[in-house]
C-alpha cells in the first residue's frame, strides 16, 4: 500500500515538475492508474460503482485535457482544456460526480480525491497563461459551485455525499487561489491538507456513515470533531480563517460576496454535524483520547500561527 502511495505523490511531483504539456497529461494519466490501484487496495469500503464512475470521468478529462494542449499549440484555442480541467477537478458544470463518487468511497480514498489527486491539475490552471475570457470563466464557475456546495450540502444526512458538497465548496476556493497566485495557492492548498485531512482520518472510526449515528457512535470524539468542523466552517480563530481573510482581501467584491455567502450558507450544515458529534459525549471524557482527536484539536488552534509563518 505503502508502495503505491508513494507511486501517487511521485508521479504528482513529475507532472507538476515538468515544462512540457505532453509530460504533463501522460503524468496525470499514470497518477489515475496508480489511485485505480489504491482504491482497489480499500476494495472492502470502496464501492465498485463509485471506483468505474471516478475512472471514467478522470479518463474523459484526460481526454478533454490531451484535445485542449493540441487545440491550443496549433490553434490557439483554450476551451477544450478548461473544459477538462473542470471536469477533473469537478467543478461547475462538471459537478455532478463529487457527491456520488465521495458517498460510495472510504474516507481515506475521499481525502485522497478531495486533495492530492486535485493538486496537478489546480496547479495547470495556476501556471497557464490564461486568457481574459477564460479567466472570468473561471471565476463564474468558481461563483456558481460554491453555491451549489452550500445548497446542496443542507439536506444531506449520509457524512460521505455531505463531505462530497464540502468538497465542491472548497474546492472553489482553492480555484479562486489558483488563479491569483501560485505561491498562496500552495500554501493554502498544504494548510487545507494539513488541517482538513485529520478530519477525515476521525469520521472514518464511524461504523454507520450519517450524520445522526455520530449521536449513538462509541468512540468519543466530541471534543476534537467540534472543533475541526468549527474550523472547516471558518470561524475564528480557527485554521481556515486566515486562509479565507487572505482570499477576501485580495479579491473582488462580488466574488467575495458570493464566497462568503457560501461559507455562511454552509455553517448550517458544519454545526449539524458538529452538533451531533458534540452530543455523543462530554468536554471532560475527550481531551485527548488519541493521536488524531489531539492533532486536530492542536492543528485547529495553532494552524493559523503556521499560516502566518509562511506569509
Amino acid at each position: 500500500m505503502l508502495v503505491w502511495l508513494s507511486l501517487l505523490v511521485f508521479f504528482i511531483f513529475m507532472s507538476i515538475s515538468s515544462f512540457s504539456w505532453p509530460v504533463v497529461w501522460s503524468m496525470d494519466a499514470v497518477c489515475l492508474l496508480v489511485f485505480i490501484q489504491v482504491l482497489a487496495w480499500w476494495k472492502g469500503k470502496s464501492s465498485v460503482e463509485s471506483s468505474g464512475k471516478f475512472a471514467v470521468i478522470q479518463f474523459l478529462g484526460s481526454i478533454l485535457m490531451c484535445s485542449g494542449f493540441l487545440a491550443y499549440s496549433f490553434y490557439g484555442v483554450e476551451w477544450l482544456l478548461v473544459l477538462g480541467l473542470l471536469l477533473k477537478l469537478g467543478i461547475f458544470p462538471w459537478y455532478g460526480w463529487v457527491p456520488q463518487v465521495f458517498g460510495g468511497s472510504s474516507w481515506y480514498a475521499i481525502f485522497l480525491l478531495s486533495s492530492i489527486m486535485k493538486f496537478s491539475s489546480f496547479m495547470v490552471v495556476s501556471v497557464f497563461d490564461w486568457s481574459a475570457v477564460c479567466y472570468y470563466f473561471f471565476i463564474f464557475c468558481a461563483m456558481v459551485n460554491s453555491l451549489i456546495g452550500a445548497f446542496g450540502g443542507l439536506n444531506q444526512v449520509n457524512l460521505m455525499s455531505l463531505m462530497g458538497y464540502s468538497s465542491l465548496l472548497w474546492g472553489s476556493w482553492m480555484l479562486i487561489a489558483s488563479l491569483s497566485n501560485t505561491y498562496v495557492f500552495v500554501v493554502v492548498f498544504f494548510i487545507y491538507c494539513l488541517g482538513f485531512g485529520s478530519i477525515f482520518f476521525l469520521l472514518d472510526s464511524q461504523v454507520m456513515p450519517s450524520v445522526y449515528s455520530l449521536v449513538f457512535s462509541p468512540k468519543n470524539y466530541s471534543l476534537p470533531l467540534f472543533v475541526g468542523l468549527l474550523s472547516m466552517a471558518g470561524f475564528p480563530p480557527f485554521l481556515s480563517f486566515p486562509m479565507k481573510f487572505m482570499l477576501m482581501c485580495s479579491g473582488s467584491k462580488l466574488v467575495v460576496g458570493v464566497l462568503m455567502l457560501s461559507s455562511a450558507i454552509s455553517v448550517l450544515f458544519y454545526l449539524t454535524v458538529g452538533m451531533a458529534a458534540w452530543f455523543s459525549g462530554t468536554l471532560y471524557k475527550t481531551a485527548v483520547k488519541d493521536f488524531w482527536s489531539s492533532f486536530v484539536v492542536v492543528v485547529s488552534f495553532w494552524g493559523p500561527f503556521l499560516f502566518f509563518f509562511f506569509f
